[in-house]
């Protein structure tokens, strides 16, 4: 170290203990803030869905004309991800035939169109690297999605990241994994959508992702009909669901089914053969005006299951064809009221036994819900039910808030 460096550094040490010996300097007078009102809760997931299902039936630019639109043959060998890669601009491409490749977009507006889903769409390739999906969107604003089948055999059908997706009469059928994969902040806007038949689940939205699915079929995929998870949140508005299992809403998730919400002819039903709703880790299904519906209920770990008019008519069976039974664990909850229509006409709600409240979890019932079986709670498991509940073929036992029959 030279001289000078030398002094340098003992002179700033001197400093530094002299402002350690003196006394602190009379600072900025620091108080706590009164606030003017109390904070407001956060809304419910029903509440939170409520709006955003307002801003994304808002009205929106249409998509562009189609007078302009360039022309893919398929059938003619030519390819759909070179004409995107060429375009610019809000361009519409229409598609003829199927485009057997994988394709990707990224950038800010599109629209693909074909005339008829069962002629025209995408057929994804085996490829190295290996595609995620047959189509896949990425970092874009709007992409519109018109009469097109896409479809995988070794991936997902339709995947979105970054990204938000007008989507219309489209099928995703017979993909490997999953129909649509809608991930890490995205926004799907489904109508009239036939996802089924699919190696994964029809439906899966995750990552603080959202999707509304109107008029929309989920039939007979192999794990679930639609999935919300971490954060996603998911609504399929007078659809129909087959297959084994129904929803499932696990960590900070919320889907549900809503035959209420829009007024439309389309049918909407949930019927499986196995689990109808499985909710885990803060996470909600909820079954609004849902008719009778099959399958088991299942919610564990702080999930809910919320039944608004909806009448369970079975449990489900398992492989070996037992009837199964619903199950809530660990600080779960059941919420089972009923649905009043415009004509404020009550849709009651029925719950079907066998049903367990278990390890600190409770259930509602709520005004004139219907119990058809046997319901029990066991191991600090607790029930409240109004005076208007009915017990049919069986008993409510074991809950401390619902009294025992009078002898």
């Amino acid at each position: 170290m030279t001289r000078s460096t030398s002094f340098l550094f003992v002179w700033v040490v001197a400093g530094w203990a002299a402002a350690a010996g003196a006394a602190p300097s009379p600072g900025p007078e620091l108080s706590t803030p009164e606030l003017a009102a109390p904070l407001a809760a956060a809304p419910s997931p029903a509440a939170r869905k409520a709006q955003l299902l307002a801003r994304a039936r808002s009205p929106r630019p249409a998509a562009p004309d189609r007078a302009r639109a360039v022309i893919v043959d398929c059938a003619r060998g030519e390819k759909l991800q070179r004409a995107i890669d060429r375009s610019s601009g809000e361009v519409t491409i229409e598609i003829r035939g199927l485009c057997n490749e994988n394709v990707r977009v990224e950038r800010r507006k599109l629209t693909l169109h074909g005339l008829d889903p069962a002629t025209d769409g995408i057929r994804g390739v085996v490829a190295d690297p290996p595609a995620t999906a047959a189509l896949e969107i990425w970092y874009s604003e709007l992409v519109h999605l018109e009469n097109l089948s896409i479809t995988h055999a070794g991936g997902v059908g339709l995947g979105l990241w970054f990204s938000g997706a007008e989507v219309r009469n489209c099928r995703m059928i017979a993909n490997a994994n999953n129909g649509v994969h809608v991930s890490l902040g995205s926004f799907l806007d489904g109508t009239e959508l036939t996802i089924s038949n699919n190696g994964r689940a029809g439906l899966n939205v995750q990552r603080s992702s959202l999707a509304f699915c109107l008029g929309c079929r989920l039939e007979n995929n192999a794990t679930w009909g639609a999935i919300a998870s971490s954060g996603g949140l998911l609504s399929v508005l007078d659809g129909v669901i087959t297959g084994s299992r129904g929803l499932q809403a696990v960590n900070g998730s919320y889907a549900d089914i809503d035959c209420v919400s829009e007024e439309t002819l389309y049918p909407c039903s949930l019927n499986v053969t196995r689990t109808a709703a499985l909710t885990n880790a803060d996470a909600t299904v909820a079954l609004y005006g849902a008719g009778p519906f099959a399958g088991q209920m299942i919610a564990f770990d702080r999930g809910e299951i919320d039944v608004y008019g909806a009448q369970q008519t079975s449990t489900g069976v398992n492989p070996a064809g037992h009837p199964l039974a619903n199950s809530f664990e660990y600080f779960s909850t059941l919420v089972a009221e009923p649905y009043f229509d415009a004509a404020e006409v009550a849709h009651q709600s029925q719950i079907l036994g066998p049903t367990q409240i278990n390890t600190f979890s409770r259930a509602l019932l709520i005004d004139g819900t219907a119990v058809n079986g046997n319901f029990s709670c066991t191991s600090a498991g607790d029930a409240w039910a109004d005076a208007g509940v009915t017990v049919n073929g069986g008993a409510i036992s074991g809950c401390e808030h619902v009294p025992p029959p009078v002898p």
